[in-house]
């Protein structure tokens, strides 16, 4: 009988935690199978068949056959390959060919397979790596619940969907980032080198990261990254003679090359282009003053992480390419699990809002599966989850002032101590 009733109290005990366990799991089968239920919606708009890495895969090949890949010819194949699909032209700058050459010979169904079982693992790592370095240190299981919420947002899914090399231009950012904390410098010069595929994600950190090195004397990883994008120049000069102007050409004729910053889609035109540069210097002067902090330090992940999210917040804001905010992965999970100071109102403030913004982007997809299942077809669920133009500028807001909070708090704790000396 004694047994029995400490079983009881131990059950007890343990009921909260074993309830609390059980509602996390419920929690990311939801997140996890809401973006699954929801491409069924898409796919009635879109076809399951059309993404965008077939471009590339029939650009590359094209070129390695003698063809120019930015000739309206090759975008002709592209679209035979597609069915007559529309299909997106070759874009992409021709040092992109000397990295798939080896992959393209591939048929295209073992090519596109190939892809995704390189790039789930790839990018479930690179969310394991931004955790440790951005020292979220939690639980196996919390760590596991986490990473599954991660790859099951709404971009990251789309992302997978279209198959857009934009994923693994993100895993290779984290993976340079990882490379600089563990001060490998070759390596990472390397790996970011080989990032610059698609310029417009890269250019702020590439900017950033060249004045950090040259403060901090890291003349060996700016060495790797020029000789790796020299030599990746000239491989794609000898690959394709005279590229450049045809791609540049290519991208003035890509009707989805030009579109407004994601705060004009939310506030409009002009107040939008206002708070975008506002943003944007505050985020800058936030930076320079982060230049000085070593690779290894909790200040340079949130750079990164800030940088990452300036780059989304200034991309072009087009709904079929939520897929760059992948790149938000990082500065989320620092604003949702990072720990905010209790004692500082505007670090309490600004994780409120934050938190609120990020819940409600994850909330979207299964709102919007919810409602096409009781109302029926209707554009407004297909584009739910799409419309979430806001969560790169809060990501950018919410981490310059959780720095500024930060930052204040050991004058108010000095000012304190000053008034109880008195």
């Amino acid at each position: 009988m004694v047994g029995f009733v400490s079983g009881l109290q131990v059950a007890a005990v343990e009921s909260p935690s074993v309830l609390r366990r059980a509602g996390m799991w419920l929690l990311v089968l939801v997140v996890v199978a809401a973006p699954l239920l929801h491409l069924r919606v898409i796919n009635r708009v879109l076809p399951s068949s059309h993404n965008d890495l077939i471009s590339r895969w029939a650009g590359v090949r094209a070129t390695l056959n003698g063809q120019d890949p930015y000739s309206p010819t090759v975008t002709q194949q592209i679209e035979e390959i597609a069915d007559n699909d529309p299909a997106e032209p070759f874009t992409y700058p021709a040092t992109l060919v000397p990295l798939l050459a080896p992959f393209v010979q591939l048929p295209w169904p073992a090519f596109r397979l190939l892809f995704l079982l390189v790039l789930i693992p790839s990018l479930a790592l690179a969310v394991w790596l931004s955790m440790q370095m951005l020292r979220l240190h939690m639980s196996r299981a919390d760590t596991l619940a986490v990473m599954l919420i991660c790859l099951s947002t709404w971009p990251v899914v789309w992302g997978f969907r279209m198959q857009q090399l934009t994923m693994l231009v993100a895993v290779l950012l984290v993976l340079a980032w990882y490379l600089l904390s563990r001060e490998q410098w070759v390596a990472a010069g390397i790996v970011l080198a080989l990032a610059t595929v698609k310029p417009q994600l890269v250019v702020l950190l590439l900017l950033w990261l060249s004045v950090w090195a040259c403060l901090q004397r890291r003349w060996s990883f700016l060495a790797a990254l020029v000789m790796t994008e020299v030599g990746m120049l000239a491989a794609a000069d000898i690959l394709v003679p005279g590229w450049f102007p045809h791609w540049l050409a290519a991208l003035r004729g890509y009707e989805g090359s030009y579109g407004v910053f994601p705060l004009q889609m939310v506030l409009g035109n002009w107040i939008g282009l206002l708070f975008t540069v506002l943003l944007c210097s505050a985020a800058g002067l936030r930076l320079w003053k982060m230049r000085n902090c070593t690779s290894a330090s909790e200040e340079f992940g949130e750079a990164i992480a800030l940088l990452l999210a300036l780059t989304v917040c200034t991309a072009q804001a087009i709904w079929l390419k939520v897929y760059n905010q992948t790149l938000l992965v990082p500065a989320c999970l620092l604003l949702l699990l990072g720990r905010a100071d209790q004692s500082a109102r505007l670090a309490v403030s600004v994780a409120v809002v934050t938190r609120v913004c990020i819940v409600g982007t994850l909330a979207a997809v299964p709102v919007a599966v919810l409602g096409e299942t009781i109302g029926g077809p209707a554009g407004i669920w297909m584009h739910l989850p799409m419309l979430n133009q806001y969560l790169g500028p809060v990501a950018v807001g919410g981490l310059v002032l959780r720095r500024a909070a930060r930052e204040k708090k050991p004058h108010f704790a000095s000012t304190v101590q000053m008034e109880q000396c008195t």
